[in-house]
């Protein structure tokens, strides 16, 4: 596909970290879709193996190599907050005083308040955009509310990625100029999901997947794991369940599956650079949040044409199943729920065929022809 040409912008994405995840996959597939300088600023310099999908015309800027922001982050292990508000100030001063990014347009791409004052306060007099990822709720549980609120106000266009995230929005941000917000789906990057869907997995089993950060601030993997081990002991025999991720809540969902005895059907494969060859072979995909943004995976599984299931959370999650039309829907934290449709969702063969058939057109929505010259006009005002 011809990539989208910006006319000579030079936009700067700023996140906290650049580590697997769906947030991720989005800034790669909008890096490798749009025809223009693209510069990339992570506030934390942490990366995983995702980084090696970032396209090499993607400059990654080395703000970290100055002596005085390694020093601080080396403070901060031991004394948190101060510290890294030295870093923040130091990382935007940085940005300002070096002639090259004051031509850049800076895009929060984070939900972090760090990542969001460098792209307000760090990019000179440009325009300043900001993308939503997440429920924007969690901002009033944040002891950094006010401070969100104020710089959000600064911002020239704030992308909400669902209408009902715009709509919370303005709920949690009274007196947003509607001419400041817009809606843009996630793009998705469907030839390379395509292309590696179909790589062979060393795996004979059928098998129920869920593909999520290990994270309780948003993700429930303890109703999940309640779920299945509620199933009927057929089901159980002839399906596995597979959590694949990492995060920092890791090992109290090992300790929980373990103290289920479940330990032989509940598998952790751990992180993975392509989770679309295991989206493709699973009987089906679950989403078990409490709060979304617009979740990748589900697109990604419905791309793929497996059949998912997913928490009724916010934000998202009705918009890309159609209200249940392309996919099951259960409450939040209801295990028999989720228990019923698990059995349901890998018993009833029609059932399935309808989810796959309507989800795959569901999908095209999200298509790069569909989102590319949204963020084409986005960018050009």
């Amino acid at each position: 596909m011809q990539k989208v040409n910006l006319n000579n912008k030079k936009l700067c994405f700023v996140t906290f970290q650049f580590k697997t995840g769906g947030v991720e996959r989005i800034f790669t597939a909008i890096a490798n879709n749009l025809d223009c300088e693209i510069a990339l600023l992570t506030v934390t310099n942490k990366y995983d193996s995702m980084v090696e999908n970032i396209p090499s015309s993607v400059e990654i800027i080395p703000i970290h190599k100055n002596w005085w922001l390694r020093f601080l982050w080396h403070i901060n292990t031991y004394i948190p907050i101060l510290p890294f508000l030295l870093i923040l100030l130091s990382e935007i001063i940085y940005l300002r005083l070096n002639k090259k990014w004051k031509h850049y347009t800076f895009v929060n791409f984070s939900d972090t308040i760090s990542s969001l004052a460098v792209s307000c306060f760090g990019g000179g007099k440009k325009k300043r955009y900001s993308w939503l990822h997440y429920n924007p709720k969690t901002i009033n549980q944040s002891r950094f509310a006010a401070f969100y609120k104020i710089i959000y106000r600064k911002m020239d266009k704030i992308v909400c990625i669902c209408h009902e995230q715009k709509k919370i929005m303005q709920e949690v941000i009274p007196g947003l100029k509607e001419e400041n917000l817009t809606v843009i789906y996630n793009i998705m990057d469907y030839d390379k999901i395509l292309a590696l869907k179909d790589v062979p997995i060393d795996y004979k089993k059928k098998y129920i997947l869920m593909i999520a950060r290990f994270d309780f601030r948003s993700k429930d993997f303890y109703t999940l794991v309640d779920a299945y081990h509620n199933l009927d002991e057929s089901l159980k025999n002839s399906h596995q369940l597979l959590l694949i991720g990492d995060g920092p809540d890791l090992d109290t969902v090992q300790d929980y599956v373990k103290m289920h005895n479940e330990l032989d059907n509940i598998i952790f494969v751990g992180k993975e650079d392509n989770p679309y060859k295991w989206i493709s072979k699973a009987e089906t995909l679950v989403l078990s949040s409490r709060t979304e943004g617009l979740p990748t995976v589900l697109l990604e599984a419905l791309i793929c044409g497996t059949p998912a299931i997913s928490t009724l959370c916010e934000t998202g999650v009705k918009e890309i199943l159609n209200n249940g039309k392309c996919g099951m829907l259960v409450p939040i934290g209801d295990a028999d729920s989720m228990s019923r449709a698990l059995t349901r969702m890998l018993t009833d063969n029609e059932l399935r065929y309808n989810f796959i058939t309507k989800g795959y057109i569901q999908a095209q929505q999200f298509h790069p022809n569909q989102i590319l010259p949204k963020i084409k006009q986005l960018f050009e005002i």
